[in-house]
């Protein structure tokens, strides 16, 4: 699976430009597609293409953000999340018993049924200066 969802982004981020902004990210959200090719930070620049999307909880999911094309694409993300919640429900059940903790400990930590779960895809084109380029500028994630 991952690597059909791999490809299923590397033929969005190929397509023209037109096309991935109808995906655009708006600046009251950060969902959907967005650049930081030749956006300055200091003396680099960034050189990055991402996609952000929320899959949970329910009430943040607008599956009308996600990419219709490649036509497995959307497909694929809902498939993909869905792995990945199940494997880190079952991690959190796993961590929580080892410690010594109720089986759903952790899970509850983070927000019980009402936990988060979103996906950021990056994507990296050949630069024609590499050496002034800095891929992804530095930053932090939230943490439950």
């Amino acid at each position: 699976m991952m690597g059909r969802a791999r490809e299923a982004w590397r033929e969005f981020f190929k397509l023209p430009l037109e096309e991935k902004q109808k995906y655009a990210n708006a600046p009251s959200t950060y969902e959907g597609y967005g650049s930081r090719l030749g956006v300055e930070k200091g003396v680099s620049l960034d050189w990055s293409d991402y996609f952000f999307l929320n899959y949970l909880p329910l009430a943040l999911r607008d599956q009308n953000k996600w990419p219709a094309l490649p036509l497995s694409c959307r497909e694929l993300v809902g498939e993909y999340c869905r792995e990945v919640v199940e494997l880190g429900g079952r991690l959190m059940k796993i961590l929580s018993s080892n410690l010594g903790l109720g089986e759903e400990y952790l899970q509850e930590a983070f927000g019980g049924e009402e936990f988060g779960a979103c996906m950021r895809v990056n994507y990296y084109p050949k630069c024609p200066q590499p050496d002034l380029t800095l891929g992804l500028s530095s930053h932090s994630d939230r943490v439950g």
